[in-house]
This record gives structure tokens, C-alpha cells and sequence, in this order.
């Protein structure tokens, strides 16, 4: 508690003795006024100063020793789990701490009051799997703590009040940072998507002037991260001496395509197809294809090896030209016989 003496010059006759005396409590200041002149009274400034209990309670409801701040000030509980506080008239934030984690609340105060604190106490595990759900032996920290997963993936912690955190996991050479949601049974899984891209259904077709190369791609797996923003569908290909890159779009969820430019049908296009899930993981697959090759084999497979094929290097273009030769030779044909028909009449 502050005390200020002022003094107040009302008149100039015995303005001496005239004063004025404020207190300030916790922000909130109220005055009084006197004179010198009078027996030595006794001055009464009245503070509205209120009683505050804050109680820490775990889940059941049962009081527990954690630490209360209020207005810069904290507090240690006592034994029945409360801490309280003398305060002013105002508004407050309250902050109760236990076993790591914190619960608040906002409080205007201009009476006594009393409020709880509940913490729900958590018997923390941590799961640690692959993107197929198969359990993974791997280091996992939270705050200050490591615990090594058991055979089923699982690392179990101290109890703690913190719901929601950052976890650190170390898998091999791997160290990846998850944030973890624990439920309702105190557990939270932390997925690390190991597994590549599947490739399949690898197809070329070849149209005047472009090769189009198409392909089946999946992200399986029940936690698998599957295809976002940071996925690429590369398609890096040669033909000749010359090195291009073109990207693949989608024609569905799972089918993606790419058109490569070719001059000359008779070249062979070079190509390899990568595709990333959102875990950065990668997965390439190589073949060959040549447009006008003739008894090429159609279909690649999706371990990078193999040839893909076409068309067996006939266009529409020389269908056309067979088809009109026909019609020339039908026609002579028929004109030959109707001419020796004639010539037997």
C-alpha cells in the first residue's frame, strides 16, 4: 500500500495546514483531506480490497498442490489444494499451474469469490507406426523426457496435465517432429510415412507430333500421407543428346498423364517417371519408347525397368493410302471381267 500527502492551497490564510492524503492499493486509489490546525484525528481511507480462492482440482475432483498466479503473483497451494489472494476491485487473469500444464480463467472481480481449476491427469502413450499401421522401434521426447517404444510401438511417460504437445521421435537415422493430440484413453499416435508412391498401369501412346506417356499412381497405406501441394509428378526424359523435363497432371484421383514433344517418330524417347508423397518419399520408374518401331512391346512395370510401346509405326495416313489401292485394283478387276464378258458375247 502506497500513502501520498498533498498539500492543497484552498486560500491563502492558513493554507499552510490544509492537506489532502490518498492511498493506492493494487492499482484502485481513494483520499481523504485534513487540517493541521485540528486535534490529531485519525483518518480513515477505505480500500475495496476482496477476498479471492482459487482451488486446483484433478479429474476426479480431488485437490492437488500446483501454483496459482494472479497480478504477478503466485501462490503454492495449500494442502486442500487452494491458494488465495487479497485484491482490489478489477479485472484478472488467473493462471493455475500442475504437472506441466496450465488452465486460466478471466475474472472481474468487485466482491469475494471463489472459482476452480480442473486438470485432467494424463497417463500419456505415445504409438509410434508406419504409414501401413506396423509398429516401429524409435526413441520418443516430450519436454524434458525419452522413452524407447516396446514391441507394439508403444513409449509410456509420467503423468502429466498437457493435452496437446510437440513430440520428438527418432526413428534410425530419421528424426522427425510431430504434434501429438492425446484422446480420450491418454494415447496419441505418431504416423511416419516410410513407403514410396506405387506406380503402375505405365502406358505410352504416340500422336503425331507427341508422345503420351500415362500411369496409375497410389499413396496406400491407412496412415499414408498421400499426394499435396509439395508432390511433384516428374517426367525427365532423352531423345537423342537433347535432356527435357515436363511435369504430369492429373485425369483422376490416382491417374496422371505427360505429353512429350518429338520431331521424328523414329527416335527413341528415353524417360523416367518420378512421383512424392507429402513425406517426401519418392519413387522412379525408367523405360523406353520409340514410336515407329515395329513389334514393340507394349507395357512397362513399375520397378523402373522395361519398355513401354505404341503404336507398331503405321499412322491413319498410310491407312488411307492402302485402302485407296484397293479401290483401284477391285476396280480394274471388275472392269477386266465385264471387258471379257463383251468380248465372249
Amino acid at each position: 500500500m502506497y500513502i501520498k500527502f498533498t498539500n492543497i492551497d484552498y486560500s491563502m490564510q492558513d493554507s499552510y495546514y490544509q492537506f489532502q492524503m490518498s492511498a493506492t492499493y493494487q492499482n484502485t486509489t481513494n483520499s481523504t483531506s485534513g487540517d493541521l490546525l485540528q486535534p490529531i484525528p485519525v483518518y480513515t481511507i477505505t480500500m475495496p480490497v476482496h477476498r479471492l480462492e482459487i482451488k486446483l482440482l484433478d479429474g476426479h475432483y480431488v485437490p492437488v498442490q500446483g501454483t496459482v498466479t494472479v497480478n504477478g503473483r503466485r501462490v503454492i497451494t495449500d494442502s486442500t489444494g487452494i491458494a488465495l489472494f487479497s485484491l482490489a476491485d478489477g479485472n484478472y487473469e488467473v493462471v493455475g499451474e500442475y504437472l506441466g500444464g496450465t488452465r486460466s480463467l478471466n475474472l472481474d472481480l468487485t466482491d469475494d469469490a471463489s472459482r476452480m481449476l480442473v486438470f485432467r491427469v494424463l497417463n500419456p502413450v505415445v504409438t509410434v507406426i508406419d504409414d501401413n499401421g506396423k509398429p516401429l522401434s524409435a526413441k520418443v521426447t516430450l519436454g524434458n523426457y525419452t522413452a524407447q517404444t516396446d514391441n507394439t510401438g508403444n513409449a509410456r511417460f509420467p503423468q502429466t496435465t498437457i493435452q496437446e504437445t510437440n513430440a520428438t521421435i527418432q526413428y534410425g537415422d530419421l528424426t522427425v517432429v510431430r504434434y501429438l493430440v492425446f484422446d480420450d484413453s491418454d494415447n496419441a499416435k505418431a504416423i511416419l510415412d516410410l513407403n514410396a508412391p506405387i506406380i503402375s498401369d505405365l502406358n505410352a501412346t504416340y500422336t503425331k507430333g507427341y508422345v503420351t506417356l500415362s500411369a496409375t499412381i497410389t499413396d496406400p497405406g491407412e496412415y499414408a500421407t498421400g499426394f499435396g501441394n509439395s508432390s511433384e509428378f516428374v517426367v525427365n526424359y532423352t531423345i537423342g543428346t537433347n535432356k527435357r523435363r515436363t511435369y504430369m497432371y492429373p485425369l483422376s484421383a490416382s491417374r496422371f498423364q505427360a505429353e512429350i514433344p518429338i520431331i521424328d517418330p523414329a527416335q527413341t524417347v528415353y524417360y523416367t517417371l518420378s512421383a512424392s508423397d507429402v513425406s517426401g518419399n519418392v519413387k522412379s520408374v525408367s523405360g523406353s519408347f520409340t514410336p515407329e518401331a515395329p513389334q514393340q512391346p507394349i507395357g512397362g512395370n513399375t520397378n523402373g525397368t522395361g519398355t513401354t510401346g505404341g503404336s507398331q509405326g503405321t499412322d491413319m495416313g498410310q491407312y488411307a493410302i492402302y485402302a485407296v489401292i484397293g479401290i483401284i485394283v477391285l476396280a480394274l478387276i471388275v472392269f477386266m471381267m465385264k471387258k471379257k464378258s463383251e468380248d465372249e458375247g
